[in-house]
């Protein structure tokens, strides 16, 4: 199976190549538009209480730089001041993604309770995408 360009192996591969802990950061940016936050993996559970748009990234990866500045932009829309926003730099605990079920970098995904509703794999090529995405 592939995600994206990189196999599971590969992505394994380079985490030990470069050394990189096994613990994450999610990014979220609260509700009513509160300053940004960082989460460590054992905060995930916060994610699964309540409606959620998380964009499951590779943090250096072109495509995936692009969509988080579509994303960020995408979460400071007035009409979405109720709507949690979290960002997943899925290099930092890749078992995590692949759990959810994340096949391809970037993907933007609904979650309710945990439960992924919809996604959206790839980099979104423009704000509007997202929000219509998100009006589903």
């Amino acid at each position: 199976m592939s995600w994206g360009i990189f196999s599971k192996d590969s992505l394994f591969s380079l985490l030990n190549v470069m050394g990189i802990l096994m613990f994450s950061t999610i990014v979220v940016t609260s509700v009513n538009g509160e300053p940004i936050q960082f989460l460590q993996t054992n905060d995930v559970y916060k994610l699964h209480k309540g409606f959620w748009v998380v964009n499951y990234h590779l943090a250096g990866y072109k495509y995936s730089d692009k969509g988080a500045k579509l994303f960020t932009k995408a979460s400071k829309d007035k009409k979405y001041e109720k709507v949690n926003f979290a960002s997943f730099n899925c290099l930092d605990n890749i078992d995590y993604c692949f759990a959810k079920g994340i096949s391809k970098f970037p993907s933007i995904t609904l979650e309710q309770n945990g439960r992924i509703k919809s996604k959206l794999q790839g980099a979104p090529r423009a704000v509007e995408q997202i929000k219509q995405f998100i009006q589903k």
